[in-house]
């Protein structure tokens, strides 16, 4: 549905959970990096509380909570979990490669850095930012080589060398793991800087709150508005009342879904 009042009207981009949302630049008073909320009682529990912006005491929405996604801070505690279960399965692989080469056994585990279970996570893995993505760059090297250790020392078996197979086991538990234990602990506080949460102050109907998003995109114009239900691209997840219309980016192309920004902001009336 073409709406030239739309169209003509700046809008605020922004994600949650990797998709693409935007409310009406007119509703939003204005944009901060997420500071302290202090806790209400008895609240539900897609409000954080209140956040003190300038002298002013402002309601603050986690807007994830608020349309039933993950909230931003569960997602980064269970990916901190998944992290700190790989680093563990890299202590014990090297461990188990220690054992096999001691007891002159056939080591059964993978060499192959793709095919363990950090190596799957971090291939498909996408970055929210370029800081972050350069941190995980630095596990390529060790990650290959700590892989590599146990075919270096199945050669050295395999020749009878068996003080040469220990000693390159021995050199990737003092080298290569412990580089690797360094970057996994080193990743959750990358992670936790390179994930710092927006707040959208927020104004309907002399109403104002903030509303958390994870990042904000652009402010710009969208076209070719579809309300939804009407089929095509329009036929996405409504978030339980949240999204009334979909739109395509006028700049780098791709659906954008239209939040119901007084829907939002009930909680405040």
């Amino acid at each position: 549905m073409h709406d030239s009042q739309h169209t003509s009207m700046p809008w605020v981009l922004f994600l949650l959970n990797s998709q693409m949302f935007a409310v009406s630049a007119e509703s939003v008073l204005e944009m901060a990096v997420m500071p302290k909320a202090y806790a209400l009682p008895e609240s539900p529990d897609y409000v954080r509380g209140v956040i003190n912006l300038r002298d002013q005491v402002i309601p603050l929405i986690d807007l994830r909570a608020r349309m039933g996604m993950q909230t931003l801070a569960a997602e980064l505690e269970a990916l901190k979990d998944v992290l700190e279960e790989r680093k563990q399965d890299h202590i014990d692989w090297i461990a188990e490669l220690k054992r096999c080469v001691d007891a002159k056994c056939n080591f059964e585990l993978t060499t192959n850095p793709h095919q363990c279970a950090f190596g799957r996570w971090y291939d498909k893995y996408v970055a929210n930012s370029q800081t972050l993505s350069f941190y995980l760059k630095k596990f390529d090297e060790p990650h290959r080589r700590i892989h590599a250790v146990a075919l270096e020392a199945k050669a050295h078996q395999d020749a009878g060398r068996m003080d040469a197979a220990q000693a390159v086991v021995k050199r990737a538990q003092d080298h290569e793991l412990q580089e690797m234990i360094r970057l996994f602990a080193g990743f959750g506080e990358v992670l936790q800087e390179t994930s710092r949460e927006i707040a959208l102050i927020l104004s309907v109907n002399g109403i104002r709150v903030a509303a958390s998003v994870d990042a904000v995109e652009s402010v710009g114009r969208l076209a070719d508005f579809e309300k939804i239900g009407l089929g095509g691209e329009a036929d996405l997840p409504a978030h339980t009342g949240f999204v009334t219309m979909v739109a395509k980016r006028t700049d780098k192309g791709g659906i954008v879904q239209i939040l119901n920004t007084a829907r939002i902001l009930e909680v405040a009336a």
